[in-house]
């Protein structure tokens, strides 16, 4: 059984409804904020995509890096990725990616709410709908002030 907590992070099938409006938001072509979970679809994409680029990018660099280039498995790297310059470029590309993302996301967090910048960089997570980890409906709102959820009707669990 996975954790609730952590179905909160990673992206689900019960969630999918709620990526279109959340990418027609971001895009300015909906006004209105679409209600979503205490993560919207589009940050649990990151969050389970991000750490395999930093992978990505960690493993071009040391193919690219003349002390490691002779190793076995960098230098399988290399060959599969058509030597040193399809890996440069690769790691070009990713590295124009990342940069964008970090953009993006700050900028994002910052116009959404400002409280999302204390998670990103505090670990102090932000207030939100609380969902049910099974059914994915909205169950509650968690104002975190005595960190215990509320539900709909604002009473304390």
């Amino acid at each position: 059984e996975v954790d609730a907590e952590i179905k909160n992070w990673v992206p689900q099938k019960i969630n999918r409804h709620q990526l279109i409006p959340m990418v027609k938001y971001y895009l300015f072509a909906k006004k209105a904020h679409p209600i979503v979970n205490k993560f919207n679809p589009m940050q649990k994409i990151s969050y389970v995509l991000i750490p395999f680029l930093i992978l990505f990018m960690g493993y071009t660099g040391l193919c690219l890096w003349a002390p490691t280039q002779t190793m076995g498995v960098f230098q399988a790297g290399i060959e599969l990725f058509g030597g040193l310059p399809g890996v440069r470029v690769l790691h070009y590309i990713f590295m124009w990616v990342f940069i964008a993302f970090m953009i993006i996301h700050v900028y994002l967090a910052i116009a959404e709410d400002s409280a999302l910048v204390g998670l990103m960089f505090l670990w102090r997570e932000h207030e939100g709908y609380v969902s049910d980890p099974k059914t994915g409906e909205i169950v509650g709102y968690d104002d975190l002030s005595d960190k215990a959820p509320k539900t709909a009707a604002g009473e304390s669990n």
